[in-house]
């Protein structure tokens, strides 16, 4: 899953951006759009580099936005979380 933060190029479109993301949204499941808690940005996550790249061309052509993109990011969230005992019969 590839995450990067998204921001309005104005605080007036700002309403507009929300709208867009949210029609992207319910449009393609693997699209997830969440606000974080610490910094209060906005981010992006799918599928790949590609697919939020598809996306970020959809706001600018069928949305008219031109919102400022960060740089994109891997989230690792996976770790061993217990040992565990394995039996062979």
């Amino acid at each position: 899953v590839f995450t990067c933060s998204i921001e309005s190029d104005s605080q007036s479109r700002q309403k507009e951006l929300d709208d867009a993301l949210g029609h992207l949204q319910r449009e393609d499941p693997s699209f997830v759009v969440t606000q974080d808690q610490e910094t209060g940005q906005t981010l992006m996550s799918g599928m790949g580099e590609l697919h939020l790249e598809i996306l970020q061309d959809r706001l600018r052509t069928e949305f008219k936005l031109d919102p400022s993109i960060g740089h994109m990011r891997v989230a690792y969230r996976e770790t061993v979380g217990s040992a565990i005992a394995v039996v062979f019969f």
